[in-house]
């Protein structure tokens, strides 16, 4: 038995949104026309849509206390190293109460992060807020 190998390169490759588009124009290219329609279903059928989801916005009363710790982290895998930083806010007058940052050799960029977020915990050790917000990205 003899195999025939193709002369073409297959690669299979995740579509963007555009490529989307650029698919559905090549399935009806060659799909006969009486079949376009039920094709185009199928096809947006596939597609998954992106969910919302709507975080609630905290409010907070004129004699409120609230505090907002933000954290950062970034990473170089090149450079070796990753930078963070967390601040701890209280509200309502955005006034910084304590601000720090660190580096560490050898972070990913999730590490990174993560120690920003401990970082930002470690900020709220001489506090205790009633209510408290963190933010991070």
């Amino acid at each position: 038995m003899d195999s025939l190998l193709s002369p073409w390169t297959l690669e299979i490759a995740k579509c963007s949104k555009a490529e989307d588009d650029i698919l559905g124009i090549l399935a009806a290219s060659i799909t006969p026309r009486s079949k376009i329609d039920e094709a185009l279903t199928k096809l947006a059928l596939m597609k998954d849509p992106r969910r919302q989801v709507q975080a609630p916005i905290p409010t907070v009363e004129a004699h409120e206390e609230l505090y907002v710790v933000s954290f950062d982290g970034s990473a170089r895998m090149k450079r070796g190293g990753g930078a963070y930083s967390a601040i701890l806010w209280k509200l309502p007058g955005w006034t910084v109460m304590k601000a720090r940052s660190g580096y560490a050799e050898s972070l990913t960029f999730n590490e990174a992060e993560y120690h920003g977020f401990l970082l930002g915990l470690e900020l709220l050790q001489e506090v205790a807020p009633k209510r408290l917000v963190v933010c991070g990205d």
